[in-house]
């Protein structure tokens, strides 16, 4: 990998690590310090769009177009990289808390994401790790990857 999606893949992984410390964190230290609290929503919105941006350039060399929603992408992606149901499931739930997150649709209950943080940082990881390999196992370039937003 090189060029944007390098810079992008490891500004997941920075994403992600300090999503895994912040998992090690109790909940009172991150809600009454706002750095931290903006901190985690940030970085998840990073990890999720880097797992969405990853899907639609699947989606974009495998049937052409990708779906109009990102909980649809997540979905046709995983059928057609023949990933777990239920791991389908739980990203499709951590793109909705990535839309509440960007779009304050909802109040966030923070003590459920704080208590589901470790889950939430596995199942990404688990994710994008499927989507790499089958990216390989297309034979796919993740080189042409679209670096515009939806």
């Amino acid at each position: 990998m090189r060029g944007e999606l390098l810079k992008r893949y490891d500004r997941f992984k920075r994403a992600m690590d300090l999503l895994e410390e912040l998992s090690r964190r109790n909940y009172e230290e991150i809600v009454e310090d706002y750095i931290l609290l903006s901190s985690l929503e940030r970085n998840i919105q990073i990890a999720v769009e880097f797992l969405i941006d990853l899907s639609n350039y699947i989606l974009a060399e495998t049937i052409g177009g990708t779906p109009d929603t990102y909980k649809d992408i997540v979905s046709r992606v995983g059928k057609i990289c023949n990933i777990d149901d239920q791991l389908i499931k739980e990203i499709r739930g951590i793109v909705g808390l990535r839309n509440i997150l960007v779009h304050l649709y909802a109040d966030i209950d923070y003590e459920l994401v704080l208590g589901e943080l470790k889950d939430i940082v596995n199942n990404i990881f688990k994710f994008v790790s499927e989507l790499l390999q089958c990216i390989n196992r297309l034979k796919l370039d993740p080189m042409e990857i679209i670096t515009q937003p939806l």
